[in-house]
């Protein structure tokens, strides 16, 4: 009685894990025949023998479909494994392709980079050759520059020293013709004259032709009289005005003295001071006149 207990409930722990297992384990058709067993098996009289066989069966095939199965696996983790495995391998031979790929482009890179230096360091050279040499080149221009400066301000000042010695020279020219041309009034007054205190008005450089003296006949009254030719404009100082009359009479066929050329221009200066002198009375009496006249109420 014990004995048959046990095979029930061992059957049916075998029951509960036949019914436990993956459908595609144990066929379909098996497995209803081993419930079909058991359940006979439980409701039948036990034969140790029969159960212990078909125990033996199960537990074989059992063995077996594991063993098929294990091997199954295996086989697919080891293809799976496989797989993986080579595409790990490509993935590592592509990046290994990649990397010298990178490798040669950055060398390449860097070689033409190395070209372009070593084209633009001629170049580069001349340029900045060339901009020292425009630089020296200002500098140098710009010391003649400076150097033209000192000179042109040492002309100036040179200039203006000449002209301040020139200004001089000829005031003290002037101032030694007023003299020489008082002197020379000095010794000729005019009537009534030479004992007067007032000096003379200044004496024009220019001067107009001298008045055509008379012959001797035309003096007693003759009527042949003999016409002298008249001094033409004389300049400058006493000897030159002397010395361009004389020329102007000895080329109009007339001889004549130094001192009669002096005389003459001496003389003709006389009349040019006392006509002058005229007009500068003639003008003040008009001037006392208008205003007289203004105070008259003409």
């Amino acid at each position: 009685m014990c004995l048959q207990l046990l095979l029930i409930r061992s059957d049916l722990t075998f029951l509960s894990a036949l019914m436990n297992l993956q459908p595609n384990c144990v066929p379909k058709s098996m497995r209803l025949n081993l419930m079909f067993d058991l359940v006979n098996h439980t409701s039948a009289p036990v034969d140790s023998n029969v159960s212990s066989a078909a125990l033996e069966d199960l537990r074989s095939y059992f063995s077996k479909r594991i063993d098929e199965s294990t091997t199954e696996l295996r086989s697919k983790v080891n293809e799976v494994e496989f797989n993986v495995r080579g595409d790990l391998v490509k993935q590592q031979a592509w990046l290994r392709q990649m990397f010298h790929s990178a490798c040669d482009i950055l060398e390449r890179q860097s070689t033409q980079i190395t070209d372009i230096k070593k084209g633009l360091v001629a170049p580069v050279s001349t340029i900045f050759q060339d901009l020292l040499d425009l630089k020296r080149n200002d500098r140098a221009h710009e010391a003649k520059l400076n150097a033209l400066d000192g000179q042109v301000a040492a002309l100036r000042n040179n200039q203006l020293e000449f002209q301040n010695r020139i200004s001089a020279d000829l005031l003290s020219l002037s101032t030694q013709f007023a003299d020489i041309v008082e002197f020379i009034r000095g010794g000729d007054a005019k009537k009534g004259e030479s004992g007067s205190s007032s000096r003379p008005p200044p004496v024009r450089v220019e001067r107009r032709p001298l008045p055509t003296p008379q012959s001797p006949r035309n003096v007693a009254g003759g009527s042949s009289a003999v016409r002298i030719p008249t001094f033409p404009r004389t300049t400058g100082t006493i000897a030159e005005r002397v010395e361009q009359a004389r020329r102007h009479l000895l080329e109009s066929g007339l001889v004549i003295s130094v001192e009669e050329a002096a005389e003459r221009i001496r003389q003709a200066d006389i009349q040019e001071s006392d006509r002058l002198q005229r007009e500068r009375e003639r003008a003040r009496r008009e001037k006392r006149s208008r205003s007289s006249r203004r105070r008259r109420g003409f």
